[in-house]
């Protein structure tokens, strides 16, 4: 997996230019298709997209576990958050439906605020808390009606050290008041592929885990830092 500057650069050209090429393509067949592509050509595609640019990066993987994310429904995936690869190899276990919360402010971002659009993501208001929550509580019942899947990184960050961080709670919020089983995905390997503090991704090897659901019925308000705890433990041991 040894590589030269050159070859990284290279290879980082080549798959920012597929992913410019692919998303432009996507979102604008979404848009004019007036968002009724339908969700698991949308998830094929979007694994297309992943196991190619794994490729072009020079990315080998593996996933374990049962494809619990292969059909459609309501659900919440908590990823640990090692890399700026996340959203790359998120890609390869993509659900059919998916859904992701995202600040605000994105919507003054490029190329991000079209999959915004597109793909009918959340934007919430970090800096207002109570709003914030508020907006949460009626993301719980939008996942149950619609049967999608709340794809969220709890730490917030990406790892400095590739080491867990924290959890925050939000995504547990929408998961108990929503009834919502609990997905645990570990990935392994991001950190060293491409951490927070290089530019350049390098070859490597990922070992993606899809751990057993964590059912969240009969859970309270009361049991939420239980529920998380949970969760959290489950991640950190894989």
């Amino acid at each position: 997996f040894e590589a030269s500057y050159v070859e990284r650069v290279i290879r980082a050209i080549l798959g920012w230019s597929f992913a410019v090429l692919f998303w432009t393509f996507l979102i604008s067949t979404i848009f004019l298709s007036f968002r009724k592509v339908p969700a698991k050509t949308l998830q094929r595609l979007i694994r297309f997209w992943a196991r190619t640019s794994m490729r072009i990066l020079g990315v080998k993987w593996g996933i374990l576990g049962e494809p619990l994310l292969d059909e459609p429904g309501a659900r919440v995936v908590v990823c640990n958050h090692q890399s700026a690869l996340d959203i790359v190899w998120g890609g390869l276990i993509c659900p059919p439906d998916p859904l992701v919360i995202g600040k605000k402010e994105i919507i003054w971002v490029p190329v991000l605020n079209a999959i915004w659009w597109a793909f009918r993501f959340i934007r919430i208001d970090r800096q207002n808390r109570v709003a914030a929550i508020t907006k949460l509580k009626g993301v719980a019942e939008f996942i149950r009606r619609e049967k999608r899947s709340l794809i969220v990184a709890p730490e917030g960050t990406r790892s400095p050290t590739g080491d867990m961080l924290p959890f925050k709670k939000g995504p547990f919020h929408v998961a108990v008041e929503g009834k919502l089983p609990l997905v645990p995905v570990v990935v392994d390997g991001a950190f060293q592929i491409w951490p927070k503090t290089t530019l350049l991704p390098k070859p490597g090897l990922l070992l993606i885990s899809i751990l057993p659901a964590i059912s969240t019925e009969g859970k309270g308000r009361e049991e939420l830092t239980e529920v998380m705890r949970d969760c959290e433990a489950r991640i950190k041991t894989e």
